[in-house]
């Protein structure tokens, strides 16, 4: 959020660190978003004179403005894990010395109910045996809504839990997750996901299990894939947890004893993708009520839109809105929506829609007829849009692509409505 520079302490001539941010576009909004890394280090230095552990934790040395820039100043670190890693992995006893110092770290965290958001290799800086957990631009308190003012983002593609890209609520779990990456990372010297663009992130976070690394103690790799768990309920209690898990790590196995593990690890691997599975249909299945509501109030804006046109040439037009429903005399055509369905598409893909049948009622005569169906569903970016295809086949042999349903396609239907009457 920032750059970081080497300077010095005037009193001590000590070589510290100063972060500068810089207030770009000045507003009230900005200004407070700027000043929530201050509030969370006075929250870290009343902690620490307090007498609560912050030993893993990087506190400011104090702050101050030059030219509307915030200047923050930190204890000058030896290194970073982001550049140790670019020696590619740890030993086992070098790897675990590092996940305890950041476990430990986050039950500091824990205690002062602070969430990081931003857990990666370049915030963990090495003092020297010690590993703490710096930056905490992102970070949050766990009794403030997340409506408040935060510096944007909620962290970095590869380090960022499944349920934050589905913009839920950051929580001491979601930072579980980012410790479980960046310990696959120590110990195997690459990421669990490789993206390598946001998209691909994404949808490795959300619905790909982790591989397991291989020639690690067995409690230490069911740890990892634990951290990595999609679902937050499914990872370690909290970091305290973790510790203690590690304090079960022992040496390395025999070969034949590690011949069994892996064909554990093969089990566990297929649980997970089953239970993978099942968190992805469940949560794409979880449509909120604020987003039914969402589509409806598009749908029904679409319907509006059309109307405009539909009653210059016929002024007898009707819309009401509340089914919705739009009527020519006894020609009515209804849309009806219906709960979110998962189906495949021609391509073997699943899409989970929200679906809707454009009907002709001609009336108490003749029976109503199926002139379409719509379908509402997210999309990469996790924007809802509804679409329409003319086919009346199942669902599952739908082709690609469909077309955006607008105005058009309402006049479209209507007129197949009027024609469907006259014969």
């Amino acid at each position: 959020m920032g750059d970081v520079f080497q300077g010095w302490c005037a009193a001590t001539g000590d070589a510290i660190a100063v972060k500068r941010i810089a207030l770009r576009f000045p507003s009230v909004a900005k200004a407070r978003q700027r000043e929530r890394e201050l509030e969370i280090g006075d929250r870290l230095t009343v902690a620490s004179r307090s007498g609560d552990d912050t030993t893993n934790l990087v506190l400011p040395l104090g702050h101050g403005f030059d030219d509307g820039d915030l200047l923050i100043a930190m204890p000058l670190a030896d290194g970073s894990l982001r550049g140790a890693l670019a020696g590619g992995a740890f030993t086992l006893a070098s790897g675990l010395a590092i996940l305890r110092d950041l476990a430990q770290g986050l039950v500091q965290m824990a205690a002062i109910s602070i969430v990081h958001r931003d857990l990666k290799p370049a915030n963990v800086l090495r003092f020297g045996d010690t590993w703490k957990v710096a930056d905490f631009g992102l970070s949050r308190t766990l009794s403030e809504a997340t409506g408040t003012y935060t510096l944007a983002g909620w962290g970095t593609d590869p380090y960022v839990a499944p349920e934050l890209w589905r913009n839920q609520p950051a929580t001491a779990k979601s930072d579980l997750y980012a410790l479980g990456v960046l310990a696959f990372e120590v110990f195997t010297g690459r990421l669990p996901f490789a993206g390598p663009e946001e998209d691909d992130y994404r949808r490795q976070h959300l619905s790909e299990t982790p591989p397991a690394p291989a020639d690690l103690p067995p409690q230490l790799t069911r740890l990892l894939l634990r951290l990595l768990a999609k679902a937050p309920p499914d990872r370690p209690q909290d970091a305290r947890a973790v510790l203690e898990a590690l304090s079960g790590v022992r040496r390395p196995l025999a070969p034949d004893q590690a011949e069994l593990v892996e064909i554990a690890n093969r089990r566990h691997r297929a649980t997970e993708d089953l239970r993978v599975a099942a968190v992805r249909a469940e949560t794409e299945l979880a449509w909120t009520e604020d987003e039914r509501r969402q589509a409806r109030a598009d749908l029904v804006s679409v319907l509006e839109d059309a109307f405009d046109e539909i009653r210059e040439a016929l002024p007898d037009a009707l819309l009401d809105p509340g089914v919705p429903m739009l009527s020519v005399g006894e020609v009515r055509l209804r849309f009806r929506t219906f709960e979110p369905l998962m189906l495949s598409t021609a391509d073997r893909r699943q899409d989970i829609v929200l679906l809707c049948l454009a009907e002709h009622l001609p009336g108490t005569t003749r029976e109503a007829s199926v002139l379409a169906t719509l379908m509402c569903r997210r999309d990469a970016k996790g924007r809802l849009g509804w679409a329409i295809t003319d086919s009346l086949d199942d669902p599952a042999t739908y082709p690609e692509p469909r077309v955006p349903f607008g105005a058009s396609a309402v006049v479209r239907l209507l007129r197949a409505a009027l024609e469907d009457l006259s014969t």
